[in-house]
């Protein structure tokens, strides 16, 4: 920055040609030095920029390479997934068929056991009516048994009662005559 010469005169009358002189030429070393600094600081700065685009760039081709990379593992994993899934739906299949197979067989054990069981059951049903008409005979035989029981029974109460009756009597008879 250029010193104007209406400064220059002012700080040699303010103090002294001499020490205005030296100020001045100070000034001046100190604007150049200033302006060599920004130049530096410039050039400083170029460079850095220069540095930092290079860096970026490689950087750049850096990162591309590894999404490069990437995009391959990706394709790679989804043929992996796709091999995966075609081999799953195989097995998937079998296992169906297998299974109506298996329910094939099943449906034909249940007929069987169904046939079995109406067989069977026709079976129990003649042998429950076999017991039943069994079990009346024995109920009837039951009841006759009981009846002649009872009958011998009435027999013998009525025999005991009658006896018993006649001691009694007899005895009460005797009793008044030894008395009276």
């Amino acid at each position: 920055m250029p010193v104007s010469a209406q400064l220059s005169r002012q700080l040699q009358d303010a103090i002294g040609r001499e020490a205005a002189d030296g100020l001045l030429d100070w000034m001046t070393t100190m604007d150049q030095q200033r302006a060599d600094l920004r130049e530096l600081n410039e050039m400083n700065f170029s460079r850095f920029d220069a540095r930092l685009g290079e860096r970026t760039a490689e950087l750049r081709q850096e990162m591309r390479t590894s999404f490069t990379a990437v995009d391959v593992r990706f394709a790679e994993l989804r043929q992996e997934m796709q091999a995966g899934d075609a081999a799953l739906h195989a097995e998937i299949a079998e296992l169906r068929q297998e299974m109506q197979t298996g329910f094939a067989r099943v449906d034909g054990q249940i007929a069987a056991l169904r046939t079995e069981m109406q067989a069977g059951d026709m079976g129990l049903r003649l042998e429950i009516a076999n017991l039943a008409t069994r079990m009346e005979a024995g109920f009837g035989r039951m009841e006759a048994m009981i009846e002649r029981t009872r009958t011998e029974m009435m027999k013998w109460v009525l025999r005991f009662g009658v006896g018993a009756v006649v001691a009694v009597t007899g005895l009460v008879l005797a009793i008044e005559r030894l008395a009276g």
